[in-house]
Parts: C-alpha cells; structure tokens; sequence
C-alpha cells in the first residue's frame, strides 16, 4: 500500500523532527482504531488513501479547519479514475482555502 509506504519513509526521517508525529489511514485496518488516533492522539502529518479519508470526513472524525498542507500522491492515477476523483474533489473542497497543494 502506497499510503503504508510513504508513512514508512516519514518515519525514517523522524529523528530530525522528534516533535512530529505522523499517522496513517488506508484500508483493512479497523476504522475504530483510526478514529481513535484522530481523537487521542492526532497526528500533525496524516498519510491516508482517498477512500478512508472521505469516510473520516464524512463522519466528522477529521477536520480540515487547520489543515495547511494538501499532498496528492500519483496525481495521474488517481484523478484518472472517476470514483477517485470524485473523493478527492470532496476531500480538497473541504479543505481551507489558505494552503499550499
């Protein structure tokens, strides 16, 4: 999983930013134990696929109001997709309109 392996190369880099925690959202995990990172433990940097984003947002277990950041990982393949790029259209519409993408 792509998601799984960009959080992997974050926290390789970790030990240069101690104070930054990260986390990471994607399919066949259990939902609960996401929701539960985003409410005790939230992270400054959320790696996540579009899918599970959308369904946190949805269910208002994640806001955007601080969001300062939007990375798109394989642009081209997920807006190629219709379902996809209907995800993240809703997803960045979300999103404040001050940041850098």
């Amino acid at each position: 999983e792509l998601a799984y392996q960009i959080k992997h190369e974050f926290d390789r880099f970790s030990k240069y930013f101690q104070d930054v925690k990260t986390g990471v959202v994607y399919g066949g995990m259990p939902i609960a134990k996401d929701k539960d990172m985003l409410k005790d433990n939230c992270p400054h940097i959320l790696i996540g696929t579009p899918g599970l984003v959308a369904g946190l947002v949805r269910g208002k277990d994640l806001a955007f109001d601080r969001l300062s950041q939007f990375v798109l990982d394989e642009c081209g393949k997920c807006l190629d997709h219709f379902g996809m790029r209907n995800l993240i259209q809703m997803i960045f519409n979300g999103t404040p309109k001050k940041k850098q993408v």
